[in-house]
Protein backbone atom coordinates (compact mmCIF):
# COMPACT_ATOMS: atom_id res chain seq x y z
CA UNK A 1 0.00 0.00 0.00
CA UNK A 2 1.22 3.49 -0.86
CA UNK A 3 1.06 5.78 2.15
CA UNK A 4 1.32 9.54 2.57
CA UNK A 5 3.03 10.82 5.70
CA UNK A 6 0.84 13.05 7.86
CA UNK A 7 3.61 15.06 9.48
CA UNK A 8 2.29 14.00 12.90
CA UNK A 9 5.27 11.90 13.94
CA UNK A 10 3.39 9.71 16.39
CA UNK A 11 0.53 9.04 13.95
CA UNK A 12 2.98 8.13 11.21
CA UNK A 13 4.63 5.74 13.67
CA UNK A 14 1.47 3.87 14.67
CA UNK A 15 0.30 3.66 11.05
CA UNK A 16 3.79 2.58 9.96
CA UNK A 17 4.23 5.34 7.42
CA UNK A 18 1.10 7.46 7.20
CA UNK A 19 -2.41 7.24 5.80
CA UNK A 20 -3.39 5.41 2.59
CA UNK A 21 -2.61 7.58 -0.44
CA UNK A 22 -5.38 7.95 -2.98
CA UNK A 23 -7.92 6.56 -0.51
CA UNK A 24 -10.32 7.72 2.20
CA UNK A 25 -9.68 7.53 5.94
CA UNK A 26 -12.67 7.82 8.28
CA UNK A 27 -11.97 9.74 11.52
CA UNK A 28 -14.68 9.24 14.16
CA UNK A 29 -15.12 10.54 17.67
CA UNK A 30 -17.28 12.38 20.15
CA UNK A 31 -17.39 16.15 20.39
CA UNK A 32 -14.06 17.57 21.67
CA UNK A 33 -12.21 14.35 20.79
CA UNK A 34 -9.84 16.21 18.44
CA UNK A 35 -11.15 15.31 14.96
CA UNK A 36 -10.85 18.81 13.48
CA UNK A 37 -7.49 19.41 15.17
CA UNK A 38 -6.10 16.21 13.66
CA UNK A 39 -7.35 17.17 10.20
CA UNK A 40 -5.94 20.70 10.38
CA UNK A 41 -2.60 19.47 11.70
CA UNK A 42 -2.30 16.99 8.84
CA UNK A 43 -2.97 19.80 6.36
CA UNK A 44 -0.41 22.00 8.11
CA UNK A 45 2.19 19.27 7.85
CA UNK A 46 1.48 18.68 4.18
CA UNK A 47 1.68 22.38 3.34
CA UNK A 48 4.90 22.74 5.33
CA UNK A 49 6.41 20.03 3.12
CA UNK A 50 5.44 21.98 -0.01
CA UNK A 51 2.04 20.45 -0.66
CA UNK A 52 -1.46 21.91 -0.74
CA UNK A 53 -4.80 21.10 0.83
CA UNK A 54 -8.54 21.70 0.70
CA UNK A 55 -10.61 21.82 3.89
CA UNK A 56 -14.37 21.36 3.39
CA UNK A 57 -16.43 22.25 6.45
CA UNK A 58 -19.98 20.99 6.97
CA UNK A 59 -20.32 22.33 10.51
CA UNK A 60 -18.15 25.37 11.31
CA UNK A 61 -17.67 28.59 9.36
CA UNK A 62 -14.33 29.26 7.62
CA UNK A 63 -13.67 31.99 10.21
CA UNK A 64 -14.16 29.48 13.04
CA UNK A 65 -11.91 26.95 11.32
CA UNK A 66 -9.14 29.53 11.06
CA UNK A 67 -9.68 30.47 14.71
CA UNK A 68 -9.36 26.79 15.67
CA UNK A 69 -6.04 26.57 13.82
CA UNK A 70 -4.73 29.85 15.24
CA UNK A 71 -4.45 28.40 18.77
CA UNK A 72 -1.60 26.08 17.69
CA UNK A 73 2.04 26.81 16.90
CA UNK A 74 1.54 25.71 13.29
CA UNK A 75 -1.73 27.62 12.91
CA UNK A 76 -0.45 30.96 11.63
CA UNK A 77 1.55 29.47 8.78
CA UNK A 78 -1.44 27.29 7.83
CA UNK A 79 -3.91 30.19 7.85
CA UNK A 80 -1.63 32.41 5.76
CA UNK A 81 -0.75 29.71 3.22
CA UNK A 82 -1.94 30.35 -0.34
CA UNK A 83 -1.91 26.57 -0.81
CA UNK A 84 -4.84 26.07 1.60
CA UNK A 85 -8.45 26.52 0.50
CA UNK A 86 -11.30 26.43 3.03
CA UNK A 87 -14.73 25.71 1.54
CA UNK A 88 -17.92 26.52 3.45
CA UNK A 89 -20.21 23.55 2.70
CA UNK A 90 -22.62 23.97 5.59
CA UNK A 91 -26.11 22.94 4.46
CA UNK A 92 -28.46 25.87 4.05
CA UNK A 93 -31.33 26.11 6.53
CA UNK A 94 -33.75 25.46 3.68
CA UNK A 95 -32.10 22.07 3.12
CA UNK A 96 -33.72 20.80 6.31
CA UNK A 97 -37.11 21.09 4.67
CA UNK A 98 -36.00 19.75 1.30
CA UNK A 99 -34.20 16.76 2.87
CA UNK A 100 -31.41 16.63 0.32
CA UNK A 101 -27.95 17.96 -0.47
CA UNK A 102 -26.28 18.54 -3.85
CA UNK A 103 -23.11 16.53 -3.33
CA UNK A 104 -22.24 16.35 -7.03
CA UNK A 105 -22.01 20.11 -7.22
CA UNK A 106 -19.77 20.21 -4.17
CA UNK A 107 -17.50 17.47 -5.55
CA UNK A 108 -17.12 19.44 -8.76
CA UNK A 109 -16.00 22.48 -6.76
CA UNK A 110 -13.56 20.45 -4.65
CA UNK A 111 -12.15 18.73 -7.74
CA UNK A 112 -11.59 22.02 -9.56
CA UNK A 113 -10.04 23.60 -6.47
CA UNK A 114 -7.73 20.66 -5.80
CA UNK A 115 -6.48 20.73 -9.39
CA UNK A 116 -5.92 24.46 -9.28
CA UNK A 117 -3.99 24.21 -6.01
CA UNK A 118 -2.29 20.92 -6.80
CA UNK A 119 -3.77 19.60 -3.55
CA UNK A 120 -3.29 15.97 -2.54
CA UNK A 121 -4.76 16.32 0.97
CA UNK A 122 -8.53 16.83 1.21
CA UNK A 123 -10.60 17.08 4.40
CA UNK A 124 -14.38 16.69 4.64
CA UNK A 125 -15.02 17.81 8.23
CA UNK A 126 -18.30 16.99 9.96
CA UNK A 127 -19.77 14.78 7.24
CA UNK A 128 -22.55 13.68 9.61
CA UNK A 129 -23.99 17.21 9.35
CA UNK A 130 -24.46 16.66 5.62
CA UNK A 131 -25.78 13.11 5.78
CA UNK A 132 -28.52 13.90 8.25
CA UNK A 133 -30.26 15.73 5.39
CA UNK A 134 -30.51 12.57 3.32
CA UNK A 135 -33.89 10.90 3.10
CA UNK A 136 -32.64 7.45 4.11
CA UNK A 137 -29.67 5.36 5.19
CA UNK A 138 -29.01 3.97 1.71
CA UNK A 139 -28.89 7.49 0.30
CA UNK A 140 -26.32 8.47 2.92
CA UNK A 141 -24.18 5.41 2.16
CA UNK A 142 -24.33 6.19 -1.56
CA UNK A 143 -23.12 9.72 -0.86
CA UNK A 144 -20.05 8.39 0.92
CA UNK A 145 -19.43 5.89 -1.86
CA UNK A 146 -19.47 8.77 -4.36
CA UNK A 147 -16.99 10.74 -2.23
CA UNK A 148 -14.69 7.72 -2.07
CA UNK A 149 -14.90 7.29 -5.85
CA UNK A 150 -13.94 10.94 -6.36
CA UNK A 151 -11.01 10.39 -3.99
CA UNK A 152 -9.71 7.48 -6.09
CA UNK A 153 -10.33 9.27 -9.39
CA UNK A 154 -8.34 12.33 -8.31
CA UNK A 155 -5.60 10.64 -6.27
CA UNK A 156 -6.57 12.47 -3.09
CA UNK A 157 -5.65 11.38 0.41
CA UNK A 158 -8.92 12.22 2.07
CA UNK A 159 -9.88 12.57 5.73
CA UNK A 160 -13.60 12.18 6.40
CA UNK A 161 -14.56 13.18 9.95
CA UNK A 162 -17.82 12.48 11.75
CA UNK A 163 -19.31 12.32 15.22
CA UNK A 164 -20.14 9.16 17.11
CA UNK A 165 -22.94 8.81 19.60
CA UNK A 166 -21.94 9.43 23.20
CA UNK A 167 -19.96 6.48 24.60
CA UNK A 168 -20.63 4.45 21.45
CA UNK A 169 -18.59 3.59 18.38
CA UNK A 170 -21.48 3.88 15.91
CA UNK A 171 -21.36 7.18 14.02
CA UNK A 172 -24.36 9.40 13.43
CA UNK A 173 -25.91 8.66 10.01
CA UNK A 174 -22.87 6.55 9.07
CA UNK A 175 -23.75 3.04 10.23
CA UNK A 176 -21.86 0.54 8.10
CA UNK A 177 -19.79 3.14 6.26
CA UNK A 178 -16.55 1.91 7.81
CA UNK A 179 -16.83 -1.26 5.70
CA UNK A 180 -16.55 0.78 2.50
CA UNK A 181 -13.37 2.65 3.37
CA UNK A 182 -9.73 1.64 3.70
CA UNK A 183 -8.93 3.01 7.15
CA UNK A 184 -10.76 4.09 10.28
CA UNK A 185 -9.28 6.15 13.15
CA UNK A 186 -11.29 6.30 16.37
CA UNK A 187 -10.83 9.21 18.76
CA UNK A 188 -12.41 9.35 22.20
CA UNK A 189 -12.85 11.96 24.92
CA UNK A 190 -13.86 10.75 28.36
CA UNK A 191 -14.14 12.51 31.71
CA UNK A 192 -12.23 10.52 34.36
CA UNK A 193 -11.88 11.95 37.87
CA UNK A 194 -13.03 15.34 36.52
CA UNK A 195 -10.27 15.36 33.90
CA UNK A 196 -10.64 15.07 30.14
CA UNK A 197 -8.86 11.99 28.82
CA UNK A 198 -8.41 11.62 25.07
CA UNK A 199 -7.29 8.55 23.17
CA UNK A 200 -6.65 7.36 19.60
CA UNK A 201 -7.07 3.91 18.09
CA UNK A 202 -6.50 2.68 14.55
CA UNK A 203 -9.65 0.58 14.24
CA UNK A 204 -9.02 -0.48 10.65
CA UNK A 205 -6.17 -0.23 8.15
CA UNK A 206 -6.88 -2.53 5.22
CA UNK A 207 -3.77 -4.11 3.72
CA UNK A 208 -1.28 -2.70 6.22
CA UNK A 209 0.19 -3.58 9.59
CA UNK A 210 -0.46 -0.99 12.29
CA UNK A 211 -0.58 -0.49 16.04
CA UNK A 212 -4.00 -1.70 17.23
CA UNK A 213 -3.84 -0.57 20.87
CA UNK A 214 -5.88 2.33 22.20
CA UNK A 215 -3.28 5.03 22.83
CA UNK A 216 -3.48 8.06 25.13
CA UNK A 217 -3.60 11.28 23.12
CA UNK A 218 -2.58 14.76 24.24
CA UNK A 219 -3.42 18.07 22.58
CA UNK A 220 -1.14 20.98 23.46
CA UNK A 221 0.25 24.06 21.66
CA UNK A 222 2.04 21.78 19.20
CA UNK A 223 -1.14 19.87 18.43
CA UNK A 224 -1.65 16.12 18.77
CA UNK A 225 0.87 13.84 20.45
CA UNK A 226 0.70 10.16 21.40
CA UNK A 227 2.99 9.71 24.41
Amino acid sequence: MEKRTTGIIDLDRVTQGGLPAGQTTLVLGEAAAGKTVLALQVLAGGIERGGAGVFVSFEESPAQIRQDAASFNWGESLIEADSLEVIDARPRLSAETAGEFDLEGLLSIVTATSRQKGAAWIVFDGIDQLLRHQVGHNAAINQIRRVDEACAENGWTLLLTGKTRHDETEPFHLEGIEFLLSATVMLSARIVDQQLNRSLRIAKFRGSAHVTDELPMLIDDDGIALP
